[in-house]
């Protein structure tokens, strides 16, 4: 879910005629949800460091880089298998300077709890 359907979506519900008599309800809880699913998207992406120490390695992730979103996993990369980099699902290899941020795709997938009756 994008930022702008998530604005689009509350902006439409603001407008419903049914919320003129608690405008000041709806409009703060339409902030909060705003505001939490904003920290939600953000909270998933991260910057790697210069070294690449706190990947995870061998985990599917997608990467923003400087040609565009990849999916893939970090490994060693190189010729003599000396430093961290990006490996796309297409075996192609980005230095780890070439990655903007990233995000694991296991945090991106929403948790689903079966309930049992």
């Amino acid at each position: 879910m994008t930022r702008e359907l998530i604005e689009k979506e509350i902006d439409e519900r603001l407008e419903e005629p049914d919320n003129n008599w608690d405008g000041i309800f709806n409009s703060g809880y339409s902030r909060g949800f705003r505001d939490g699913a904003q920290w939600r998207i953000n909270a998933m992406w991260h910057k790697p460091s210069a070294y690449g120490e706190e990947l995870k390695r061998d985990v599917e992730v997608i990467a923003k880089t400087k040609r565009g979103y990849r999916f893939g996993k970090f490994d060693v990369v190189g010729y003599s298998n000396e430093y961290i980099g990006f490996v796309s699902t297409s075996s192609l290899e980005y230095a780890l300077s070439d990655v903007l941020e990233y995000a694991y795709l296991s945090d991106l997938i929403p948790e689903r709890k079966e309930e049992t009756k």
